[in-house]
């Protein structure tokens, strides 16, 4: 178990998240001794292919033809007057 200042932590950032990945506990706190932020490394897990499936079910699609960016920036402003 390791503890770190705010100023020690921000010069050795890429070192101590290494070494939360290894398992060890890392602490960094400020000059109050009785609260600490633990680094605990979580890895993330793999998208299931459901969610990929709702993205693509709920993406916005752009129309279909091309508009000229005044006619397209006219219509940004009839959609929200000030």
């Amino acid at each position: 178990m390791t503890h770190y200042s705010v100023a020690d932590a921000q010069a050795q950032l890429p070192r101590l998240l290494e070494a939360a990945r290894r398992g060890e506990d890392v602490y960094i706190a400020q000059t109050n001794p009785d609260a600490a932020i633990k680094l605990v490394w979580t890895p993330l897990e793999p998208r299931a292919v459901w969610d990929m499936e709702w993205l693509d079910a709920h993406r916005v699609r752009p129309r279909r033809g091309r508009i000229s960016t005044a006619r397209a920036i006219n219509e940004m402003k009839d959609e929200n007057p000030r």
